[in-house]
C-alpha cells in the first residue's frame, strides 16, 4: 500500500472508478481515501469485475468503526463514513448525494453530535416533511432524500451502531408520470409530413390521431379493430 496525491499516468491505466491497472504486470490497484488520505492497494487480480467487488469490500472494511465504540457513533461521524463511499457509488451519484448531505447538515435540527442510536424514525420523518414543504419538492425530489437516508443508516447498521435502521420506515413515494404532450392538428400534420418513409408516416398517423404511445401501439393486434 502506498500514498499518492496524483495518478502516475505513465505507469497506470484507469480501468474503472477508483481502479487502476499497473501496465507492466496487469495487476489492478484500488485507489480510495481513508481519513482524508489517498490510499493505493494492490488487489492481486487483473479481472476488472472482481476488482470492483474487492474495492467495494475494502471501502466497507476501512470505514467500519471499532465495535467497542460503535454505540457512541455520532451522526457527524456517520456522515464522514458515508463520504468515504463504502457503497461504491458512481462518481455522478456520489456528487448528488454530497449535495443532499450538505442540506442535511445545515437543516438537521437535532444536532450532528447526537448519537446515531438516539435517532428515531419520527425525527427522519419530520425532517423529510420539512424538506418537502420548504423546498416544494415533488415525489422524485423527496425520494432522493429517502435514498440518502437509507444509504446513510445502512452504514450505521453495518458498523453495529444500531440494530435496525431508523430510515427503514421511510418508503419511496410513487413518482408522478410526466404529462403526455399532445400536438395540435397542424403540428401533427407537420410531424407526419417530415417522415421519409410511408411506413413511418402510417405509424405516426396512428399514434398522433389516436393519441397512442409506443407501448400502447405495440400491444395492438388485429382483433382490436372492427
Amino acid at each position: 500500500t502506498k500514498s499518492s496525491q496524483r495518478t502516475p499516468s505513465k505507469r497506470f491505466q484507469r480501468v474503472g472508478h477508483g481502479l487502476f491497472r499497473f501496465k507492466k504486470t496487469g495487476t489492478i490497484y484500488a485507489v480510495f481515501k481513508v481519513n482524508g488520505r489517498t490510499r493505493w492497494k494492490s488487489l492481486a487480480t487483473d479481472d476488472v469485475v472482481y476488482a470492483r467487488q474487492l474495492l467495494a469490500e475494502e471501502k466497507i472494511s476501512t470505514s467500519r468503526v471499532d465495535w467497542r465504540q460503535a454505540r457512541s457513533l455520532t451522526v457527524q461521524q456517520l456522515i464522514e463514513a458515508y463520504l468515504e463511499n463504502p457503497m461504491g457509488l458512481a462518481a455522478s451519484t456520489l456528487k448528488i448525494r454530497k449535495g443532499l448531505l450538505k442540506v442535511f447538515e445545515r437543516t438537521w435540527k437535532y444536532g450532528l453530535g447526537i448519537r446515531v442510536s438516539a435517532v428515531k424514525s419520527i425525527m427522519l420523518k419530520t425532517w423529510l416533511a420539512e424538506r418537502r414543504r420548504e423546498q416544494s419538492l415533488k415525489a422524485s425530489g423527496v425520494n432522493n432524500y429517502i435514498r440518502l437516508l437509507h444509504g446513510l443508516f445502512k452504514i450505521a447498521v453495518e458498523t453495529g451502531a444500531v440494530a435496525e435502521s431508523p430510515a427503514k420506515a421511510q418508503s419511496l413515494l410513487r413518482e408522478e408520470s410526466p404529462d403526455r404532450l399532445t400536438p395540435s392538428w397542424e403540428q401533427a400534420q407537420a410531424i407526419i409530413g417530415s417522415a421519409k418513409h410511408q411506413h413511418s408516416k402510417d405509424v405516426l398517423s396512428v399514434m398522433l390521431y389516436l393519441g397512442l404511445g409506443q407501448a400502447e401501439l405495440l400491444n395492438l393486434y388485429g382483433e382490436h379493430f372492427d
